[in-house]
C-alpha cells in the first residue's frame, strides 16, 4: 500500500514538473537572421520563430530594405504529459539597395495571451559587388554580370554603346532590371535579347545577351551606374545536408526537380567612369541644330507651280544615328511674302542592337504666296556635329525656284490665312414653327387656395416624420450590424466584389487564393491569412464541406504553392478549374 502511495506521488509530481517545464517552453517569439554581414547583392534569410498560439506577425517596413516573404514552416512538439507545443517560422528574405548599416526593429506580438518582443536585428551591407567578374573564391560564380562599353571617353551628346552579358549556371525563375537611373545620362534599352551557351573559366554557362546605349547629357567625368538585376533561382540543395521544413524544400525536394529552393538574389555589373568632352567651339556655326551623330538630310515641294494664296507643303527630313529629341528647327529664309505656316513635327526613335539608336525627324511647313512672281526658295542647311570625325558638318538640300501665277488676293494681303480663315455666308434655310411658351404670369389679386395649403403644411411635416423614421429604425439597424449574420454577408460581399475583375491569369489566381483564406478567415473569426492549408481545411470541414470538395481544395492549394514559389505555369483551362472550385467552396460556405 504504501509503494502504491509512493508511486502515486511520484506520477504526481512528476506531472507537475512536465506541466511546469511545458509552461516555461510555450509562449516564445524569436527573430534570426542567416548572417548579419554581407554585399548588396546578397540575400539575408529573416526567420521569425513563434511557439505557441498566435497571429502573423506584421513585418515593418524598413528603409532602403526589401524584405519579401517566401515560406511557412510548421512543427509540433510534446511537452510533458498531453501538452502539445505548436511551432511556425516565417521566413523572409532581405536585400539592401545601398550599402550602410540597418536595423530591423523589434516586433511586438502576442502568443498565448501574452505580449512577446523580438530583439532588433542589424545588418551590414557593403558596396563591394559579388560575383561581377565571374569569381567568387577562385571558382566560377554560378551567377554574375559582365557590361562591356564600345567607348569611355565622348563627346556631350554622343551616344555610348554596352553590350551587357549575364552569364548563369543556375535556372533563373523571374528576372527583372532594376537599374538606377541617373540625370547624367539617357538610357536607350533593346527589347530584344540573345541566348547562348558558352565555357567561361572552365565552366558551361548559359549566357543572356542584351545591348543598351547611354547618351551623357553634360560634360565631366561622370559615373554610369551599375546594370542591376534582380532574379529569382532555383537553388540546388546541398548533399548530406538535414532535410528542412521549409516549404520550399519540400517542393523542390520531388523527384521532378532534383532538390532545391528558391531564392532571390540581385547581382549588378561595376560601375563606370565615363570621361565627357565638351563639342568644340572652335567652327561651331550659329545655327548650330544640336544634333550630334551621323544624319542625312531630304526636303522637297509638293508642287513648284501654284497660284497666289493656294498653297504648297514643304517636308524636311532629317534621320540617321544618333538621338533627334533636341534638335532645332532650321531657318527657312524665305521671302517676306510668302506666308509659313508650320505643322507639328513628328519623331520617331528606336534601338538598334548593332547602331544604336537611329531617329526620324519630319518637319512640315503650309507655304502661302501672296503675290505673283518667281520665287528662289533657299537651300535647306541643317549643321551637326560628327564625333567620329570630331568636327561641324553641314547638310544641304536644294529646293530650286517656286513660280506663282494668279491675281493678288486682297484676304492674302491682308494678312489673313487663306487656308483656315476662309469664311462662308450662313444660309437660313427655315424659322420654327411654333413659337417659346411663355408662363401666365400672376397677378396681385390671385390667392393660395386650399389644395395649396395642404401642399404646404405636407411639406412642413416631411422633415419631423424623417427624424421620427430615423429614431425608431436606428437601434433596430445597430442590433442587426453587430449580429454574426451581417458579419458574414458582409465579408462575402467584400469577397464577390474583390474577385470581381479578376482574370484566368496565373497572378490573378493567386490572388483569389489569398481572398479566398481572408473570407474563409472572415467567416470563422480568425486570420485567414495566417492558417496553413491544413487549418484551412479543418475549419471547413467543421463548417460542413464535403470532403470531395475539400479534396479538390488540397489541390487547388498545392498548385498555388507551386505557380508562387517554384514558377511552376499552370494552363488556362487549370487556372479556370481551380478559381471554379474556389468559388463553388465559397457558396457552399455562405449557406451555413
Amino acid at each position: 500500500m504504501k509503494e502504491f502511495r509512493s508511486s502515486v506521488v511520484s506520477v504526481f509530481i512528476l506531472t507537475m514538473i512536465a506541466g511546469f517545464a511545458a509552461r516555461l517552453e510555450a509562449g516564445t517569439f524569436t527573430a534570426l537572421v542567416d548572417k548579419t554581414v554581407g554585399s548588396v547583392d546578397d540575400q539575408f534569410e529573416y526567420t521569425l520563430s513563434i511557439s505557441g498560439k498566435a497571429d502573423e506577425p506584421e513585418i515593418p517596413k524598413v528603409p532602403g530594405l526589401t524584405i519579401n516573404k517566401v515560406g511557412t514552416s510548421q512543427s509540433y512538439s510534446m511537452q510533458g504529459f498531453g501538452n502539445m507545443t505548436r511551432k511556425v517560422d516565417y521566413t523572409y528574405l532581405v536585400t539592401a539597395e545601398k550599402e550602410g548599416k540597418y536595423t530591423i526593429p523589434s516586433i511586438s506580438l502576442k502568443v498565448d495571451g501574452e505580449m512577446q518582443k523580438t530583439a532588433p536585428i542589424h545588418i551590414t551591407v557593403s558596396n563591394t559587388p559579388t560575383g561581377s567578374s565571374g569569381e567568387e573564391g577562385g571558382e566560377a560564380a554560378p551567377l554574375f554580370i559582365k557590361r562591356t562599353l564600345k567607348k569611355k571617353e565622348v563627346y556631350v551628346g554622343e551616344q555610348i554603346l554596352s553590350k551587357v552579358e549575364i552569364f548563369s549556371r543556375v535556372r533563373i525563375l523571374e528576372a527583372g532590371n532594376i537599374s538606377e537611373n541617373s540625370t547624367d545620362f539617357r538610357r536607350y534599352g533593346s527589347e530584344h535579347e540573345s541566348r547562348s551557351q558558352r565555357m567561361y573559366q572552365g565552366a558551361a554557362y548559359d549566357v543572356i545577351e542584351v545591348s543598351e546605349a547611354y547618351v551623357p547629357l553634360k560634360e565631366g567625368s561622370l559615373t554610369l551606374p551599375a546594370f542591376k538585376l534582380k532574379t529569382k533561382i532555383a537553388l540546388p540543395r546541398q548533399n548530406g545536408s538535414r532535410r528542412s521544413r521549409d516549404i520550399f524544400d519540400d517542393f523542390f525536394g520531388g523527384s521532378m526537380f532534383g532538390g532545391g529552393r528558391a531564392a532571390i538574389k540581385v547581382i549588378r555589373s561595376p560601375e563606370d567612369t565615363i570621361l565627357v568632352k565638351p563639342l568644340p567651339t572652335e567652327g561651331r556655326p550659329k545655327d548650330f541644330s544640336n544634333l550630334v551623330g551621323q544624319f542625312g538630310i531630304d526636303a522637297d515641294l509638293s508642287s513648284n507651280k501654284l497660284d497666289a494664296g493656294d498653297t504648297v507643303t514643304l517636308t524636311i527630313t532629317v534621320q540617321g544615328k544618333g538621338v533627334l529629341s533636341g534638335m532645332s528647327d532650321p531657318e527657312l529664309g524665305l521671302d517676306p511674302s510668302i506666308k509659313v505656316y508650320p505643322d507639328k513635327p513628328s519623331l520617331s526613335e528606336n534601338f538598334q542592337e548593332s547602331v544604336g539608336v537611329v531617329g526620324t525627324r519630319v518637319l512640315k511647313y503650309a507655304l502661302v504666296p501672296t503675290r505673283p512672281g518667281e520665287y528662289q526658295i533657299p537651300d535647306i542647311v541643317i549643321n551637326v556635329f560628327d564625333p567620329d570625325q570630331g568636327k561641324y558638318l553641314a547638310l544641304n538640300k536644294s529646293l530650286g525656284k517656286l513660280i506663282v501665277g494668279g491675281t493678288v488676293e486682297q484676304s492674302v494681303i491682308s494678312g489673313g490665312n487663306p487656308v483656315f480663315n476662309q469664311q462662308k455666308q450662313v444660309k437660313v434655310l427655315n424659322e420654327d414653327i411654333i413659337s417659346f411658351h411663355q408662363g401666365e404670369k400672376l397677378s396681385s389679386n390671385q390667392a393660395l387656395t386650399r389644395r395649396d395649403l395642404i401642399v404646404v403644411a405636407a411639406m412642413s411635416l416631411l422633415p419631423v416624420v424623417i427624424i421620427l423614421c430615423l429614431a425608431l429604425f436606428t437601434p433596430f439597424y445597430r442590433l442587426y450590424s453587430g449580429s454574426d449574420q451581417h458579419k458574414y454577408s458582409k465579408a462575402w460581399s467584400r469577397y464577390q466584389s474583390e474577385i470581381k475583375n479578376l482574370t484566368n491569369s496565373q497572378d490573378d489566381f493567386l490572388t483569389q487564393v489569398k481572398l479566398f483564406r481572408e473570407y474563409v478567415g472572415d467567416r470563422c473569426g480568425v486570420n485567414g491569412g495566417a492558417l496553413t492549408d491544413e487549418e484551412i481545411c479543418g475549419y471547413l470541414t467543421e463548417l460542413g464541406v464535403s470532403g470531395e470538395l475539400l479534396n479538390r481544395l488540397k489541390d487547388v492549394l498545392s498548385s498555388a504553392t507551386k505557380v508562387e514559389f517554384a514558377g511552376i505555369d499552370l494552363s488556362g483551362e487549370q487556372v479556370q478549374g481551380s478559381r471554379d472550385t474556389l468559388t463553388q467552396i465559397a457558396k457552399e460556405v455562405r449557406k451555413v
